[in-house]
């Protein structure tokens, strides 16, 4: 979700942060026995172990993130340096955090630590067999239509010039364009979390997107998940090629 806050506490980056299948299956209401057979794309994924753990339930996934390199060990400590990073940003936040999912900050610190792990461990050999492969956003090394389905998680409208001064490559051009992007290589569906904000409503480039997007035949809904860190993050955008 966004969160207006004071500058000194917004990051410069975008943070290296992953999370596990469970919280992958509540965030994106996914059910994963439908998506048996079908290929899947998480982007970015980060040091998530949602790739690493669907495969192993027998699902095709692939994973790409601008942050992939050949050196694991300086992306392990990066990853958990953005989890003190991200605790500690939300810790600034504790009126509005929600324990709907997460008990209490120290469990959530303990599934993206558990992610990150699962991650480093299948790394290597997901490199060699291009199951994690380096790509950015609004540019990816696919196909048209290569997916069944596209996830894209805590990135967009999260990271945005419009909420963070020190992110102005995401405005408004970055996001139109990254989801044009995703669309292309979905043949399905693109699923985005979060796209809300502390008030419960969609972030305003919302609904400037979805107003471009009636003219693409694209059916868009904002629908409420499990998921949720914050009282009212819990709004996940679907769009589904008609």
């Amino acid at each position: 979700m966004t969160v207006e806050n004071n500058k000194s506490s917004q990051p410069t980056n975008v943070l290296f942060y992953g999370r596990t299948l469970k919280e992958y299956v509540s965030m994106f209401d996914i059910e994963l026995s439908a998506w048996q057979g079908c290929k899947i794309l998480d982007c970015p994924a980060g040091p998530a172990s949602f790739v690493e753990e669907a495969r192993q339930q027998g699902l095709d996934v692939i994973g790409c993130d601008p942050s992939y390199t050949d050196e694991l060990l300086v992306m392990v400590d990066n990853g958990n340096n953005d989890i003190d990073k991200t605790i500690e940003v939300s810790s600034q936040y504790s009126q509005y955090l929600s324990q709907q999912f997460y008990s209490s900050l120290e469990q959530m610190k303990e599934y993206a630590t558990k992610a990150l792990k699962i991650f480093a461990e299948s790394y290597s050999l997901g490199r060699k067999e291009n199951v994690y492969i380096q790509a950015a956003l609004p540019n990816l090394p696919f196909c048209d239509r290569s997916f069944d389905l596209v996830l894209s998680g805590n990135f967009l409208f999260i990271y945005s010039k419009l909420i963070n001064p020190n992110l102005e490559k995401f405005d408004y051009e970055f996001h139109r364009q990254a989801i044009i992007e995703l669309l292309r290589v979905s043949k399905k569906e693109v699923r985005i979390f979060p796209v809300g904000n502390l008030t419960g409503q969609p972030h305003e480039y919302v609904s400037q997107l979805l107003t471009e997007l009636k003219t693409q035949r694209i059916v868009a809904e904002i629908v409420p998940v499990q998921y949720q860190i914050f009282q009212t993050g819990n709004l996940m955008l679907r769009l589904t090629r008609l």
